[in-house]
């Protein structure tokens, strides 16, 4: 029996070795669908305040004078490859079938939306990367909540998450509820303290990073609600009586463009076009105002504008509640449907703003219709597959059914939050899905098995 089990792990190693070979020269020569630098891409070159440290630190690492980003990027194309066949490898040793792994294997490295982000300088590659390994860890459940070896490198890994992107702390603390979980359900409370030591290790190194070079910490929220009182602000239904002159002029930067903008979406059929340029005028709004806003700063001689928007903003939101799940609820339907923009727009010339919007955006390929209409739908059919699994983890838990209660339901849950979060205080592109890609094609193809299994055994029942 023992001499099986090491044949069986020898046979995995090789064929893995060989995926994992296969996967990385295809990176290396796949198409990207970005450039190398993206409009992001220099405030982690600049080490810019809104931005987490660790990223820029690996930058500098992997810099060289003549070679240029060539290090960074076979980096990122490892880590990225490696940490998905780590991913496969373990749900193998979890007892799926090859037909699974093999099936999983070519939706994940199919997708260049997902794999083109090793080739740009973003955090995304390192960050889907660490997101693999700590689900890796998770799917182990017993082994890992029972090693020290395998607990220190779990809370160094989800450490990581929560250190190299800011919204990495959502991701961050339900990976460690999950741990927590399963410590109490295998009574192993030490492995619990000794993840808590190896999670603080990145986070504290990033802190230090930070603060040598800046006083106090910036983030990318001031952006996102700068993003929510442009789109808010020429909504019809926003009600401005009860605003001061203050807020008026500030938000007379805005109403223009922003009814401008409401006019045209409120006037389109198409769903999929609708929530993709909800998303992308918010983005507009995020980035291309800070000239007005600084003249207007100036002008009223406000000391904090950041906390100025963030009380205009609470204001508009909180009088108009029902408008914000509106978008908040567009922006969660457009994280499952990339290439709506792309596929329903007959004439980019007559979308209002163009110069803005196009300013806003990255420079992405332009894949043939059929490629976009096949990804569409397969993101579609993902999206109804994960959200019928997602109310099956929260009956099971409302049932308190916890027999069923399985690592793949955790995961889903944690997936679910982190896009609502996403949803709600940000907005809605494909690039925030993708951390979770690997999830939702494990779901994805899950189903698949369970499809093809009933329809075998029903085929047999009818032979019979």
């Amino acid at each position: 029996m023992k001499i099986h089990i090491i044949d069986n792990f020898r046979n995995d190693v090789i064929i893995f070795s060989c995926f994992f070979l296969c996967a990385f020269v295809w990176l290396i020569n796949a198409p990207a669908l970005f450039n190398l630098h993206e409009p992001d891409s220099l405030s982690y070159i600049n080490g810019d305040a809104i931005r987490t440290s660790i990223y820029p630190f690996i930058i500098d690492f992997f810099h060289d004078e003549n070679k240029k980003y060539i290090y960074l990027i076979f980096f990122q194309i490892f880590l990225l490859t490696f940490s998905s066949i780590i991913l496969l490898f373990i749900l193998r040793r979890k007892g799926q079938d090859l037909f699974f792994i093999s099936m999983t294997y070519f939706f994940l490295f199919t997708n260049i939306y997902y794999i083109s982000f090793a080739k740009t300088i973003l955090t995304e590659a390192i960050f889907f990367s660490f997101i693999n390994f700590a689900v890796s860890l998770l799917i182990l459940e017993k082994k890992l909540s029972k090693s020290y070896i395998l607990s220190s490198i779990f809370g160094f890994i989800i450490g990581g998450i929560y250190a190299i992107k800011s919204i990495g702390f959502i991701i961050f603390f339900f990976f460690f509820l999950g741990f927590f979980y399963f410590s109490i359900k295998y009574k192993k409370i030490k492995q619990l303290f000794i993840c808590v030591i190896f999670s603080a290790f990145l986070p504290i190194l990033e802190h230090k990073l930070y603060f040598d070079t800046y006083e106090n910490r910036s983030n990318v929220v001031q952006k996102s609600i700068t993003g929510k009182i442009f789109i808010l602000s020429g909504n019809s239904k926003l009600k401005t009586e009860n605003f001061n002159e203050t807020y008026k002029s500030f938000l007379s930067i805005f109403n223009n463009d922003s009814k401008l903008v409401n006019n045209y979406i409120s006037n389109l059929k198409n769903p999929f076009l609708i929530a993709n340029l909800k998303a992308d005028y918010e983005v507009v709004g995020q980035y291309q105002y800070d000239k007005q806003i600084n003249d207007f700063k100036i002008k009223r001689g406000i000391d904090n504008i950041d906390d100025f928007k963030k009380k205009l903003g609470s204001k508009i939101i909180l009088n108009n509640p029902i408008e914000f799940i509106k978008i908040s609820l567009w922006h969660y339907f457009a994280l499952w449907t990339p290439g709506g923009k792309q596929l329903f727009t007959e004439n980019y010339e007559n979308l209002p703003l163009t110069s803005k919007l196009k300013n806003s955006s990255g420079d992405l390929m332009f894949l043939k219709k059929e490629f976009l209409v096949i990804g569409l739908c397969f993101f579609l059919l993902s999206f109804f597959f994960f959200t019928l699994f997602s109310i099956r983890s929260i009956l099971i838990i409302l049932r308190r059914e916890w027999e069923k209660f399985n690592v793949f339901n955790i995961l889903c849950l944690i997936c679910q939050v982190y896009l609502i979060v996403v949803s709600i205080s940000n907005i809605a592109t494909p690039r925030y899905l993708m951390p979770f890609f690997p999830l939702v094609v494990i779901i994805f193809c899950l189903y698949l098995k369970e499809m093809f299994i009933m329809l075998k055994k029903s085929l047999n029942v009818r032979s019979h």
